[in-house]
């Protein structure tokens, strides 16, 4: 796992990744990216507006999972299986 200015990404048992990126209290994206998939540009169709304040958040960490938490989200990603 490791920690990044808005968010998290983590490494799963399979290879893949799983990236939480805190947008607002009320907006956390979630990127995955599987062994054997090309890495897509960061770009979404849902949403336009690509520059974010910074928002508060916390993160804690289990052997079973790991949990972000906003003023107004929480976010759980269960290690094995992957959950989110």
């Amino acid at each position: 796992m490791t920690r990044v200015e808005q968010g998290v990404l983590l490494g799963c048992t399979h290879g893949g990744r799983v990236q939480l990126t805190v947008l607002a209290p009320d907006l956390i994206r979630v990127r995955t990216l599987f062994p054997g998939q090309a890495a897509a540009p960061d770009h979404s169709w849902a949403i336009a507006r690509t520059d974010w304040p910074a928002t508060p958040w916390q993160l804690a960490e289990t052997p079973a999972d790991v949990t972000l938490t906003t003023t107004e989200l929480t976010v759980v990603v269960h290690r094995d299986p992957l959950r989110i």
